[in-house]
């Protein structure tokens, strides 16, 4: 299928494959109808067991950009974090307004996507995946994609933002958008401060699962969140093909 937003920002034409299991004839057939459409970068979202072959990804320039892996957890009013340990310097998490994303978070939106498939792919220049998450961040912030935003401003200095983390409501679900901590804060509990905040928040508006997605890769995203209490749902390999032109 066609996706009209991600060919207008990234200048090409680009197309996803929406079924995730395929033959590799289906698979094959497919990206050849791409090619002769005119797309140029092809998704692809499989089963970690699919192995596609060798001469498939090399007439295709295809390969494997993100294993993403879908974390759950149940919350409840007397475990809204789990194991992680809180700051020792004195912060607090709290609500950034309804107001345009100012340049400290644009700043932890991208250190927050320094492992996106966005950013792991080299054919993707960085300036449209920076540009991605800057959107991605403001809209965020607008409501439009999330409905809350928590920030942990540095105590000596309150326009400096240590963290900051995005979550919404769907479905009676909660979920973990954007999520970014400085390197020089990191391992610090900041990213504890704010899962506690937002597991708070959600709770407040009935929601008593949370979901957060992230990049198997991504060690220290993954140690975290277990630690948090959340367990492993899901997993899928992301692929982008290049078609040739």
């Amino acid at each position: 299928m066609p996706l009209p937003w991600d060919s207008q920002h990234f200048e090409i034409s680009v197309g996803q494959i929406i079924t995730p299991e395929l033959t590799d004839s289906e698979l094959m057939s497919i990206l050849i109808y791409a090619k002769e459409n005119g797309y140029r970068l092809i998704y692809w979202a499989t089963s970690p067991k699919r192995m596609i072959p060798l001469p498939i990804l090399r007439s295709f320039s295809g390969s494997l950009v993100d294993k993403k892996i879908t974390y759950r957890r149940k919350l409840s009013s007397d475990s809204t974090v789990g194991g992680e340990k809180m700051p020792s310097i004195p912060v607090q998490a709290i609500e950034y307004p309804l107001l345009p994303a100012n340049k400290q978070l644009v700043n932890l939106a991208l250190i927050g996507g320094g492992h996106s498939r966005f950013y792991i792919d080299p054919c993707i220049p960085r300036d449209k995946f920076a540009s991605l998450y800057h959107i991605w961040i403001n809209r965020s912030t607008l409501h439009e994609v999330a409905d809350v935003v928590f920030v942990v401003p540095d105590s000596r200095n309150r326009e400096e933002y240590l963290g900051m983390v995005t979550g919404s409501t769907k479905n009676g679900m909660g979920k973990i958008g954007l999520m970014g901590v400085q390197k020089k804060v990191q391992g610090q509990g900041i990213g504890s401060l704010l899962i506690k905040r937002l597991h708070e928040w959600l709770l407040s508006n009935g929601i008593k699962i949370s979901e957060a997605i992230t990049q198997k890769d991504n060690v220290q995203a993954c140690k975290f969140y277990e630690r948090s209490g959340y367990l492993p749902e899901s997993l899928q390999n992301y692929y982008h093909f290049w078609i040739p032109q």
